[in-house]
């Protein structure tokens, strides 16, 4: 079993989702789960991950006939999906229940000195994505997708729970689910602190952890020169990035993205959710704290753990 490192604690914020680690959540909805899980070394000693979907059905809609899996509680049925990777997978992002990115670093040639053993490149960053399509009569959450350019304001994203094809389907009257994937790019970027996909769809952020800066790129146009969403020029912190999410206010509704550092926190604000973050507020351990920044209550939305309601009858 390969391993990687577990996340530092920051306070406030919940493990980067960037660092992948055994059984990860990806996506927690009312009624299913998504977890990335990696997985051992195939025969030819090629990395894998099993991308997990578990669901789970309330007691009053056909839970004595749902069978439980191995590793499921009663009422929840669980499915997944195998994947050989040409990298060494390290990082994750799920923009909703079907849409989930694997970041890692490229497997290179062995070393002389250790010529069986798995050897990859941290100077460059490789990113895919995964696109679920679920079969007829499976429950799946989906989230709307910006289709304006970044420096254009649009409506939040919204999430919308569904079953495909309309009608639910015991899972022993399904097809397999299918998967679409696709290496969006290599990034030329040491990075140690993971990335964040736009829940809207419209870019990407990627921690350049060797120059203490975020990168933003147009997910439209990955070859696009990037943009230097911030860098430890103007937040000296940000030499020490622990990791970052995003995350809507409750109080104003406003679109943040939240950086742990070891020194504090940067936060940056997009106010009308034009993809350009115009806000910007570095706070120390001690501010963060008493500003009350740490607790749940303050957040609408972290694009994590959703709560679409509705799909079951009652």
């Amino acid at each position: 079993m390969f391993s990687t490192d577990s996340p530092k604690d920051v306070q406030g914020l919940r493990p980067p989702r960037g660092l992948l680690i055994e059984g990860t959540t990806a996506i927690d909805c009312e009624y299913f789960a998504v977890h990335v899980h990696p997985l051992e070394l195939d025969d030819a000693g090629n990395p894998r991950i099993k991308i997990e979907q578990v669901e789970k059905v309330p007691s009053n809609f056909a839970q004595a006939a749902y069978p439980a899996a191995p590793g499921t509680m009663p009422g929840e049925y669980s499915s997944g999906l195998v994947a050989t990777l040409s990298f060494l997978p390290r990082f994750y992002e799920a923009r909703d229940g079907c849409e989930i990115y694997i970041g890692g670093y490229p497997i290179v040639d062995p070393s002389e000195e250790y010529p069986d053993e798995l050897n990859w490149d941290e100077s460059r960053l490789v990113i895919e994505r995964f696109i679920v399509i679920p079969a007829d009569g499976a429950p799946y959450a989906k989230r709307s997708k910006s289709e304006k350019a970044i420096g254009e304001p649009d409506s939040l994203s919204t999430l919308s729970a569904h079953i495909a094809g309309g009608t639910y389907r015991m899972p022993s009257q399904r097809s397999a689910s299918t998967v679409k994937r696709t290496i969006l790019g290599f990034f030329a970027v040491e990075c140690r602190s993971g990335f964040v996909v736009d829940p809207g769809g419209r870019f990407i952020v990627v921690a350049d952890d060797a120059n203490g800066r975020l990168l933003q790129y147009p997910l439209a146009n990955l070859r696009a020169n990037p943009s230097v969403l911030v860098e430890s020029t103007e937040f000296a912190c940000l030499s020490g990035i622990r990791g970052f999410t995003c995350r809507r206010w409750l109080q104003d509704g406003f679109k943040r993205l939240l950086i742990g550092c070891d020194l504090g926190y940067v936060m940056l604000i997009d106010g009308n959710n034009d993809g350009i973050f115009e806000g910007r507020q570095s706070l120390s351990h001690e501010d963060w704290e008493a500003a009350g920044y740490w607790s749940p209550s303050i957040v609408q939305e972290d694009y994590t753990f959703y709560r679409p309601t509705g799909l079951f009858p009652h």
